[in-house]
């Protein structure tokens, strides 16, 4: 019985590390956004953002959580992308590079993205997390 209450032990500690840890890059992020005027935390040269339409399906789902690393070097057609537009961040996927000037296009939509310059690039997609962001929701409405 005592080596159970070791284990248990054990990974109630690795539990409550990651959940201090995770609470830890949260207020980072937190702070990063209230103090910059940056639309994104950047954690070590990566940022999180969640899908929040369906110009991406169906590589990208609604709620799904992407990981982009943060750059605009070595992008190649097919990447797929994170990109200021405007006020708004969009995810779309790399047509054509022609210099700086990179144009792109949801997979879902119809027509092409009106060009966009090099330093709108926010990053590359490296990670797709299906769903996550519905755990958002789960854990933050009370409903």
């Amino acid at each position: 019985m005592s080596h159970l209450k070791k284990i248990v032990k054990i990974i109630v500690n690795i539990f409550t590390c990651l959940l201090l840890l995770l609470l830890g890059l949260v207020i980072y992020g937190k702070i990063i956004l209230t103090f910059t005027d940056s639309a994104y935390p950047n954690y070590f040269g990566y940022t999180f953002f969640e899908v929040a339409s369906g110009s991406m399906q169906p590589t990208l789902q609604i709620n799904d959580v992407i990981l982009v690393k943060i750059t605009n070097k070595g992008l190649k057609k097919d990447d797929i992308i994170a990109f200021q537009s405007e006020n708004v961040i969009v995810t779309h996927r790399i047509l054509f590079i022609d210099g700086n000037i990179i144009t792109v296009k949801g997979d879902a939509n119809d027509i092409v993205d009106k060009p966009i310059m090099i330093n709108q690039v926010i990053g590359k997609v490296v990670k797709i997390f299906p769903e996550l962001g519905i755990w958002k929701k789960v854990l933050t409405e009370p409903k």
